[in-house]
């Protein structure tokens, strides 16, 4: 749709709640930050939402100690915004949250976006939903100060990889190269977002790297992590959020995957492509979603379970990929 109708509510609102996906990514929390900021700074009431409480290194972004898990009994909001997902059931518990006010507003980017909101402004050819916040800023005539830019600045240069994946376009760095103007420090950025790792992450990345295990001719590389790894490191979830990148690294890999355990038989999914594999329809056979180099999905059952179910499905979409 047009992006007039989502700009014009923008600016008539004056109270608006802002949500982005449950395991958020920079692009999500970034986006969320960027307009609220934006929106703060046009003196509206703005509440950022999120399904849990931000872990480092993603506190270290502007704005994280204005997010709240829940907003107060009675509270009611002109307009709801969502950002970055690409369904309503990413959400998470931040769902149910979400009933009882004005209009939902989607902006997204994900190929696989269902279109749930009231307004949807979900562009699949944008480098990021920062990208995307920033054309609305623009066209709204917010507010853009060094906070809204630094956001702006780190949603894109995360979810293009700091500018080399394939959905690096003259647009996204056009608009990264104005956020500069700002102040902003990218290499700082990315350094503490992407370089810096706690002892328990270098620890919990040995084993992860010792369990990876090779498919169908060396192009499909697993790596597993298990809870008894994190409890025998004192790590969390969030410290290997970076791992899938080193499968990916391997030569010879087509399809990435990083299968973490969060509870007993319930595990997280991460999928990554170095080639033609498609990982957003490789993702939906599991209920998931993504881009086609980058997705992911929940799965609850055994791990022999999962690897099995995934193995089938991923040779079948990578022997026609390759074909």
């Amino acid at each position: 749709m047009s992006m007039n109708k989502v700009v014009s509510l923008l600016k008539n609102s004056e109270s608006l709640l802002l949500v982005t996906h449950k395991d958020p990514d920079p692009d999500g929390i970034c986006s969320m930050l960027a307009l609220g900021r934006s929106l703060f700074d046009a003196k509206k009431n703005v509440v950022c939402l999120a399904e849990e409480a931000i872990s480092a290194p993603l506190t270290l972004l502007k704005g994280t100690d204005r997010i709240v898990r829940h907003i107060g009994e009675g509270d009611k909001f002109d307009t709801v915004v969502a950002l970055d997902c690409a369904a309503t059931e990413r959400l998470g518990a931040s769902r149910k949250e979400l009933t009882g006010h004005g209009p939902l507003i989607n902006i997204d980017h994900h190929v696989t976006n269902d279109f749930f909101g009231d307004l949807n402004f979900v562009e699949t050819a944008s480098s990021s939903t920062g990208e995307l916040i920033y054309r609305l800023i623009i066209a709204a005539g917010l507010p853009l100060g060094f906070d809204t830019a630094e956001n702006i600045f780190t949603a894109i240069q995360m979810d293009t990889g700091s500018f080399s994946y394939e959905n690096t376009t003259p647009e996204c760095l056009k608009i990264a190269g104005e956020m500069l103007t700002y102040g902003i420090r990218p290499w700082e950025l990315y350094r503490k977002l992407t370089e810096e790792y706690t002892p328990a992450e270098v620890r919990l990345l040995g084993m992860g790297l010792k369990s990876i295990e090779y498919h169908h001719n060396g192009k499909i590389a697993i790596m597993t992590l298990s809870l008894a790894m994190f409890r025998q490191v004192g790590g969390t979830q969030v410290d290997s959020e970076k791992f899938v990148a080193y499968p990916r690294m391997i030569l010879g890999i087509e399809v990435a995957v990083l299968i973490r355990e969060r509870e007993k038989n319930k595990y997280k999914v991460s999928l990554r492509s170095n080639g033609k594999t498609d990982m957003a329809r490789l993702a939906s056979r599991f209920g998931g979603g993504g881009h086609s180099k980058a997705a992911g999905f929940d799965y609850q059952g055994s791990i022999s379970g999962l690897k099995e179910s995934f193995l089938l499905e991923a040779v079948g979409i990578l022997s026609d990929a390759l074909d």
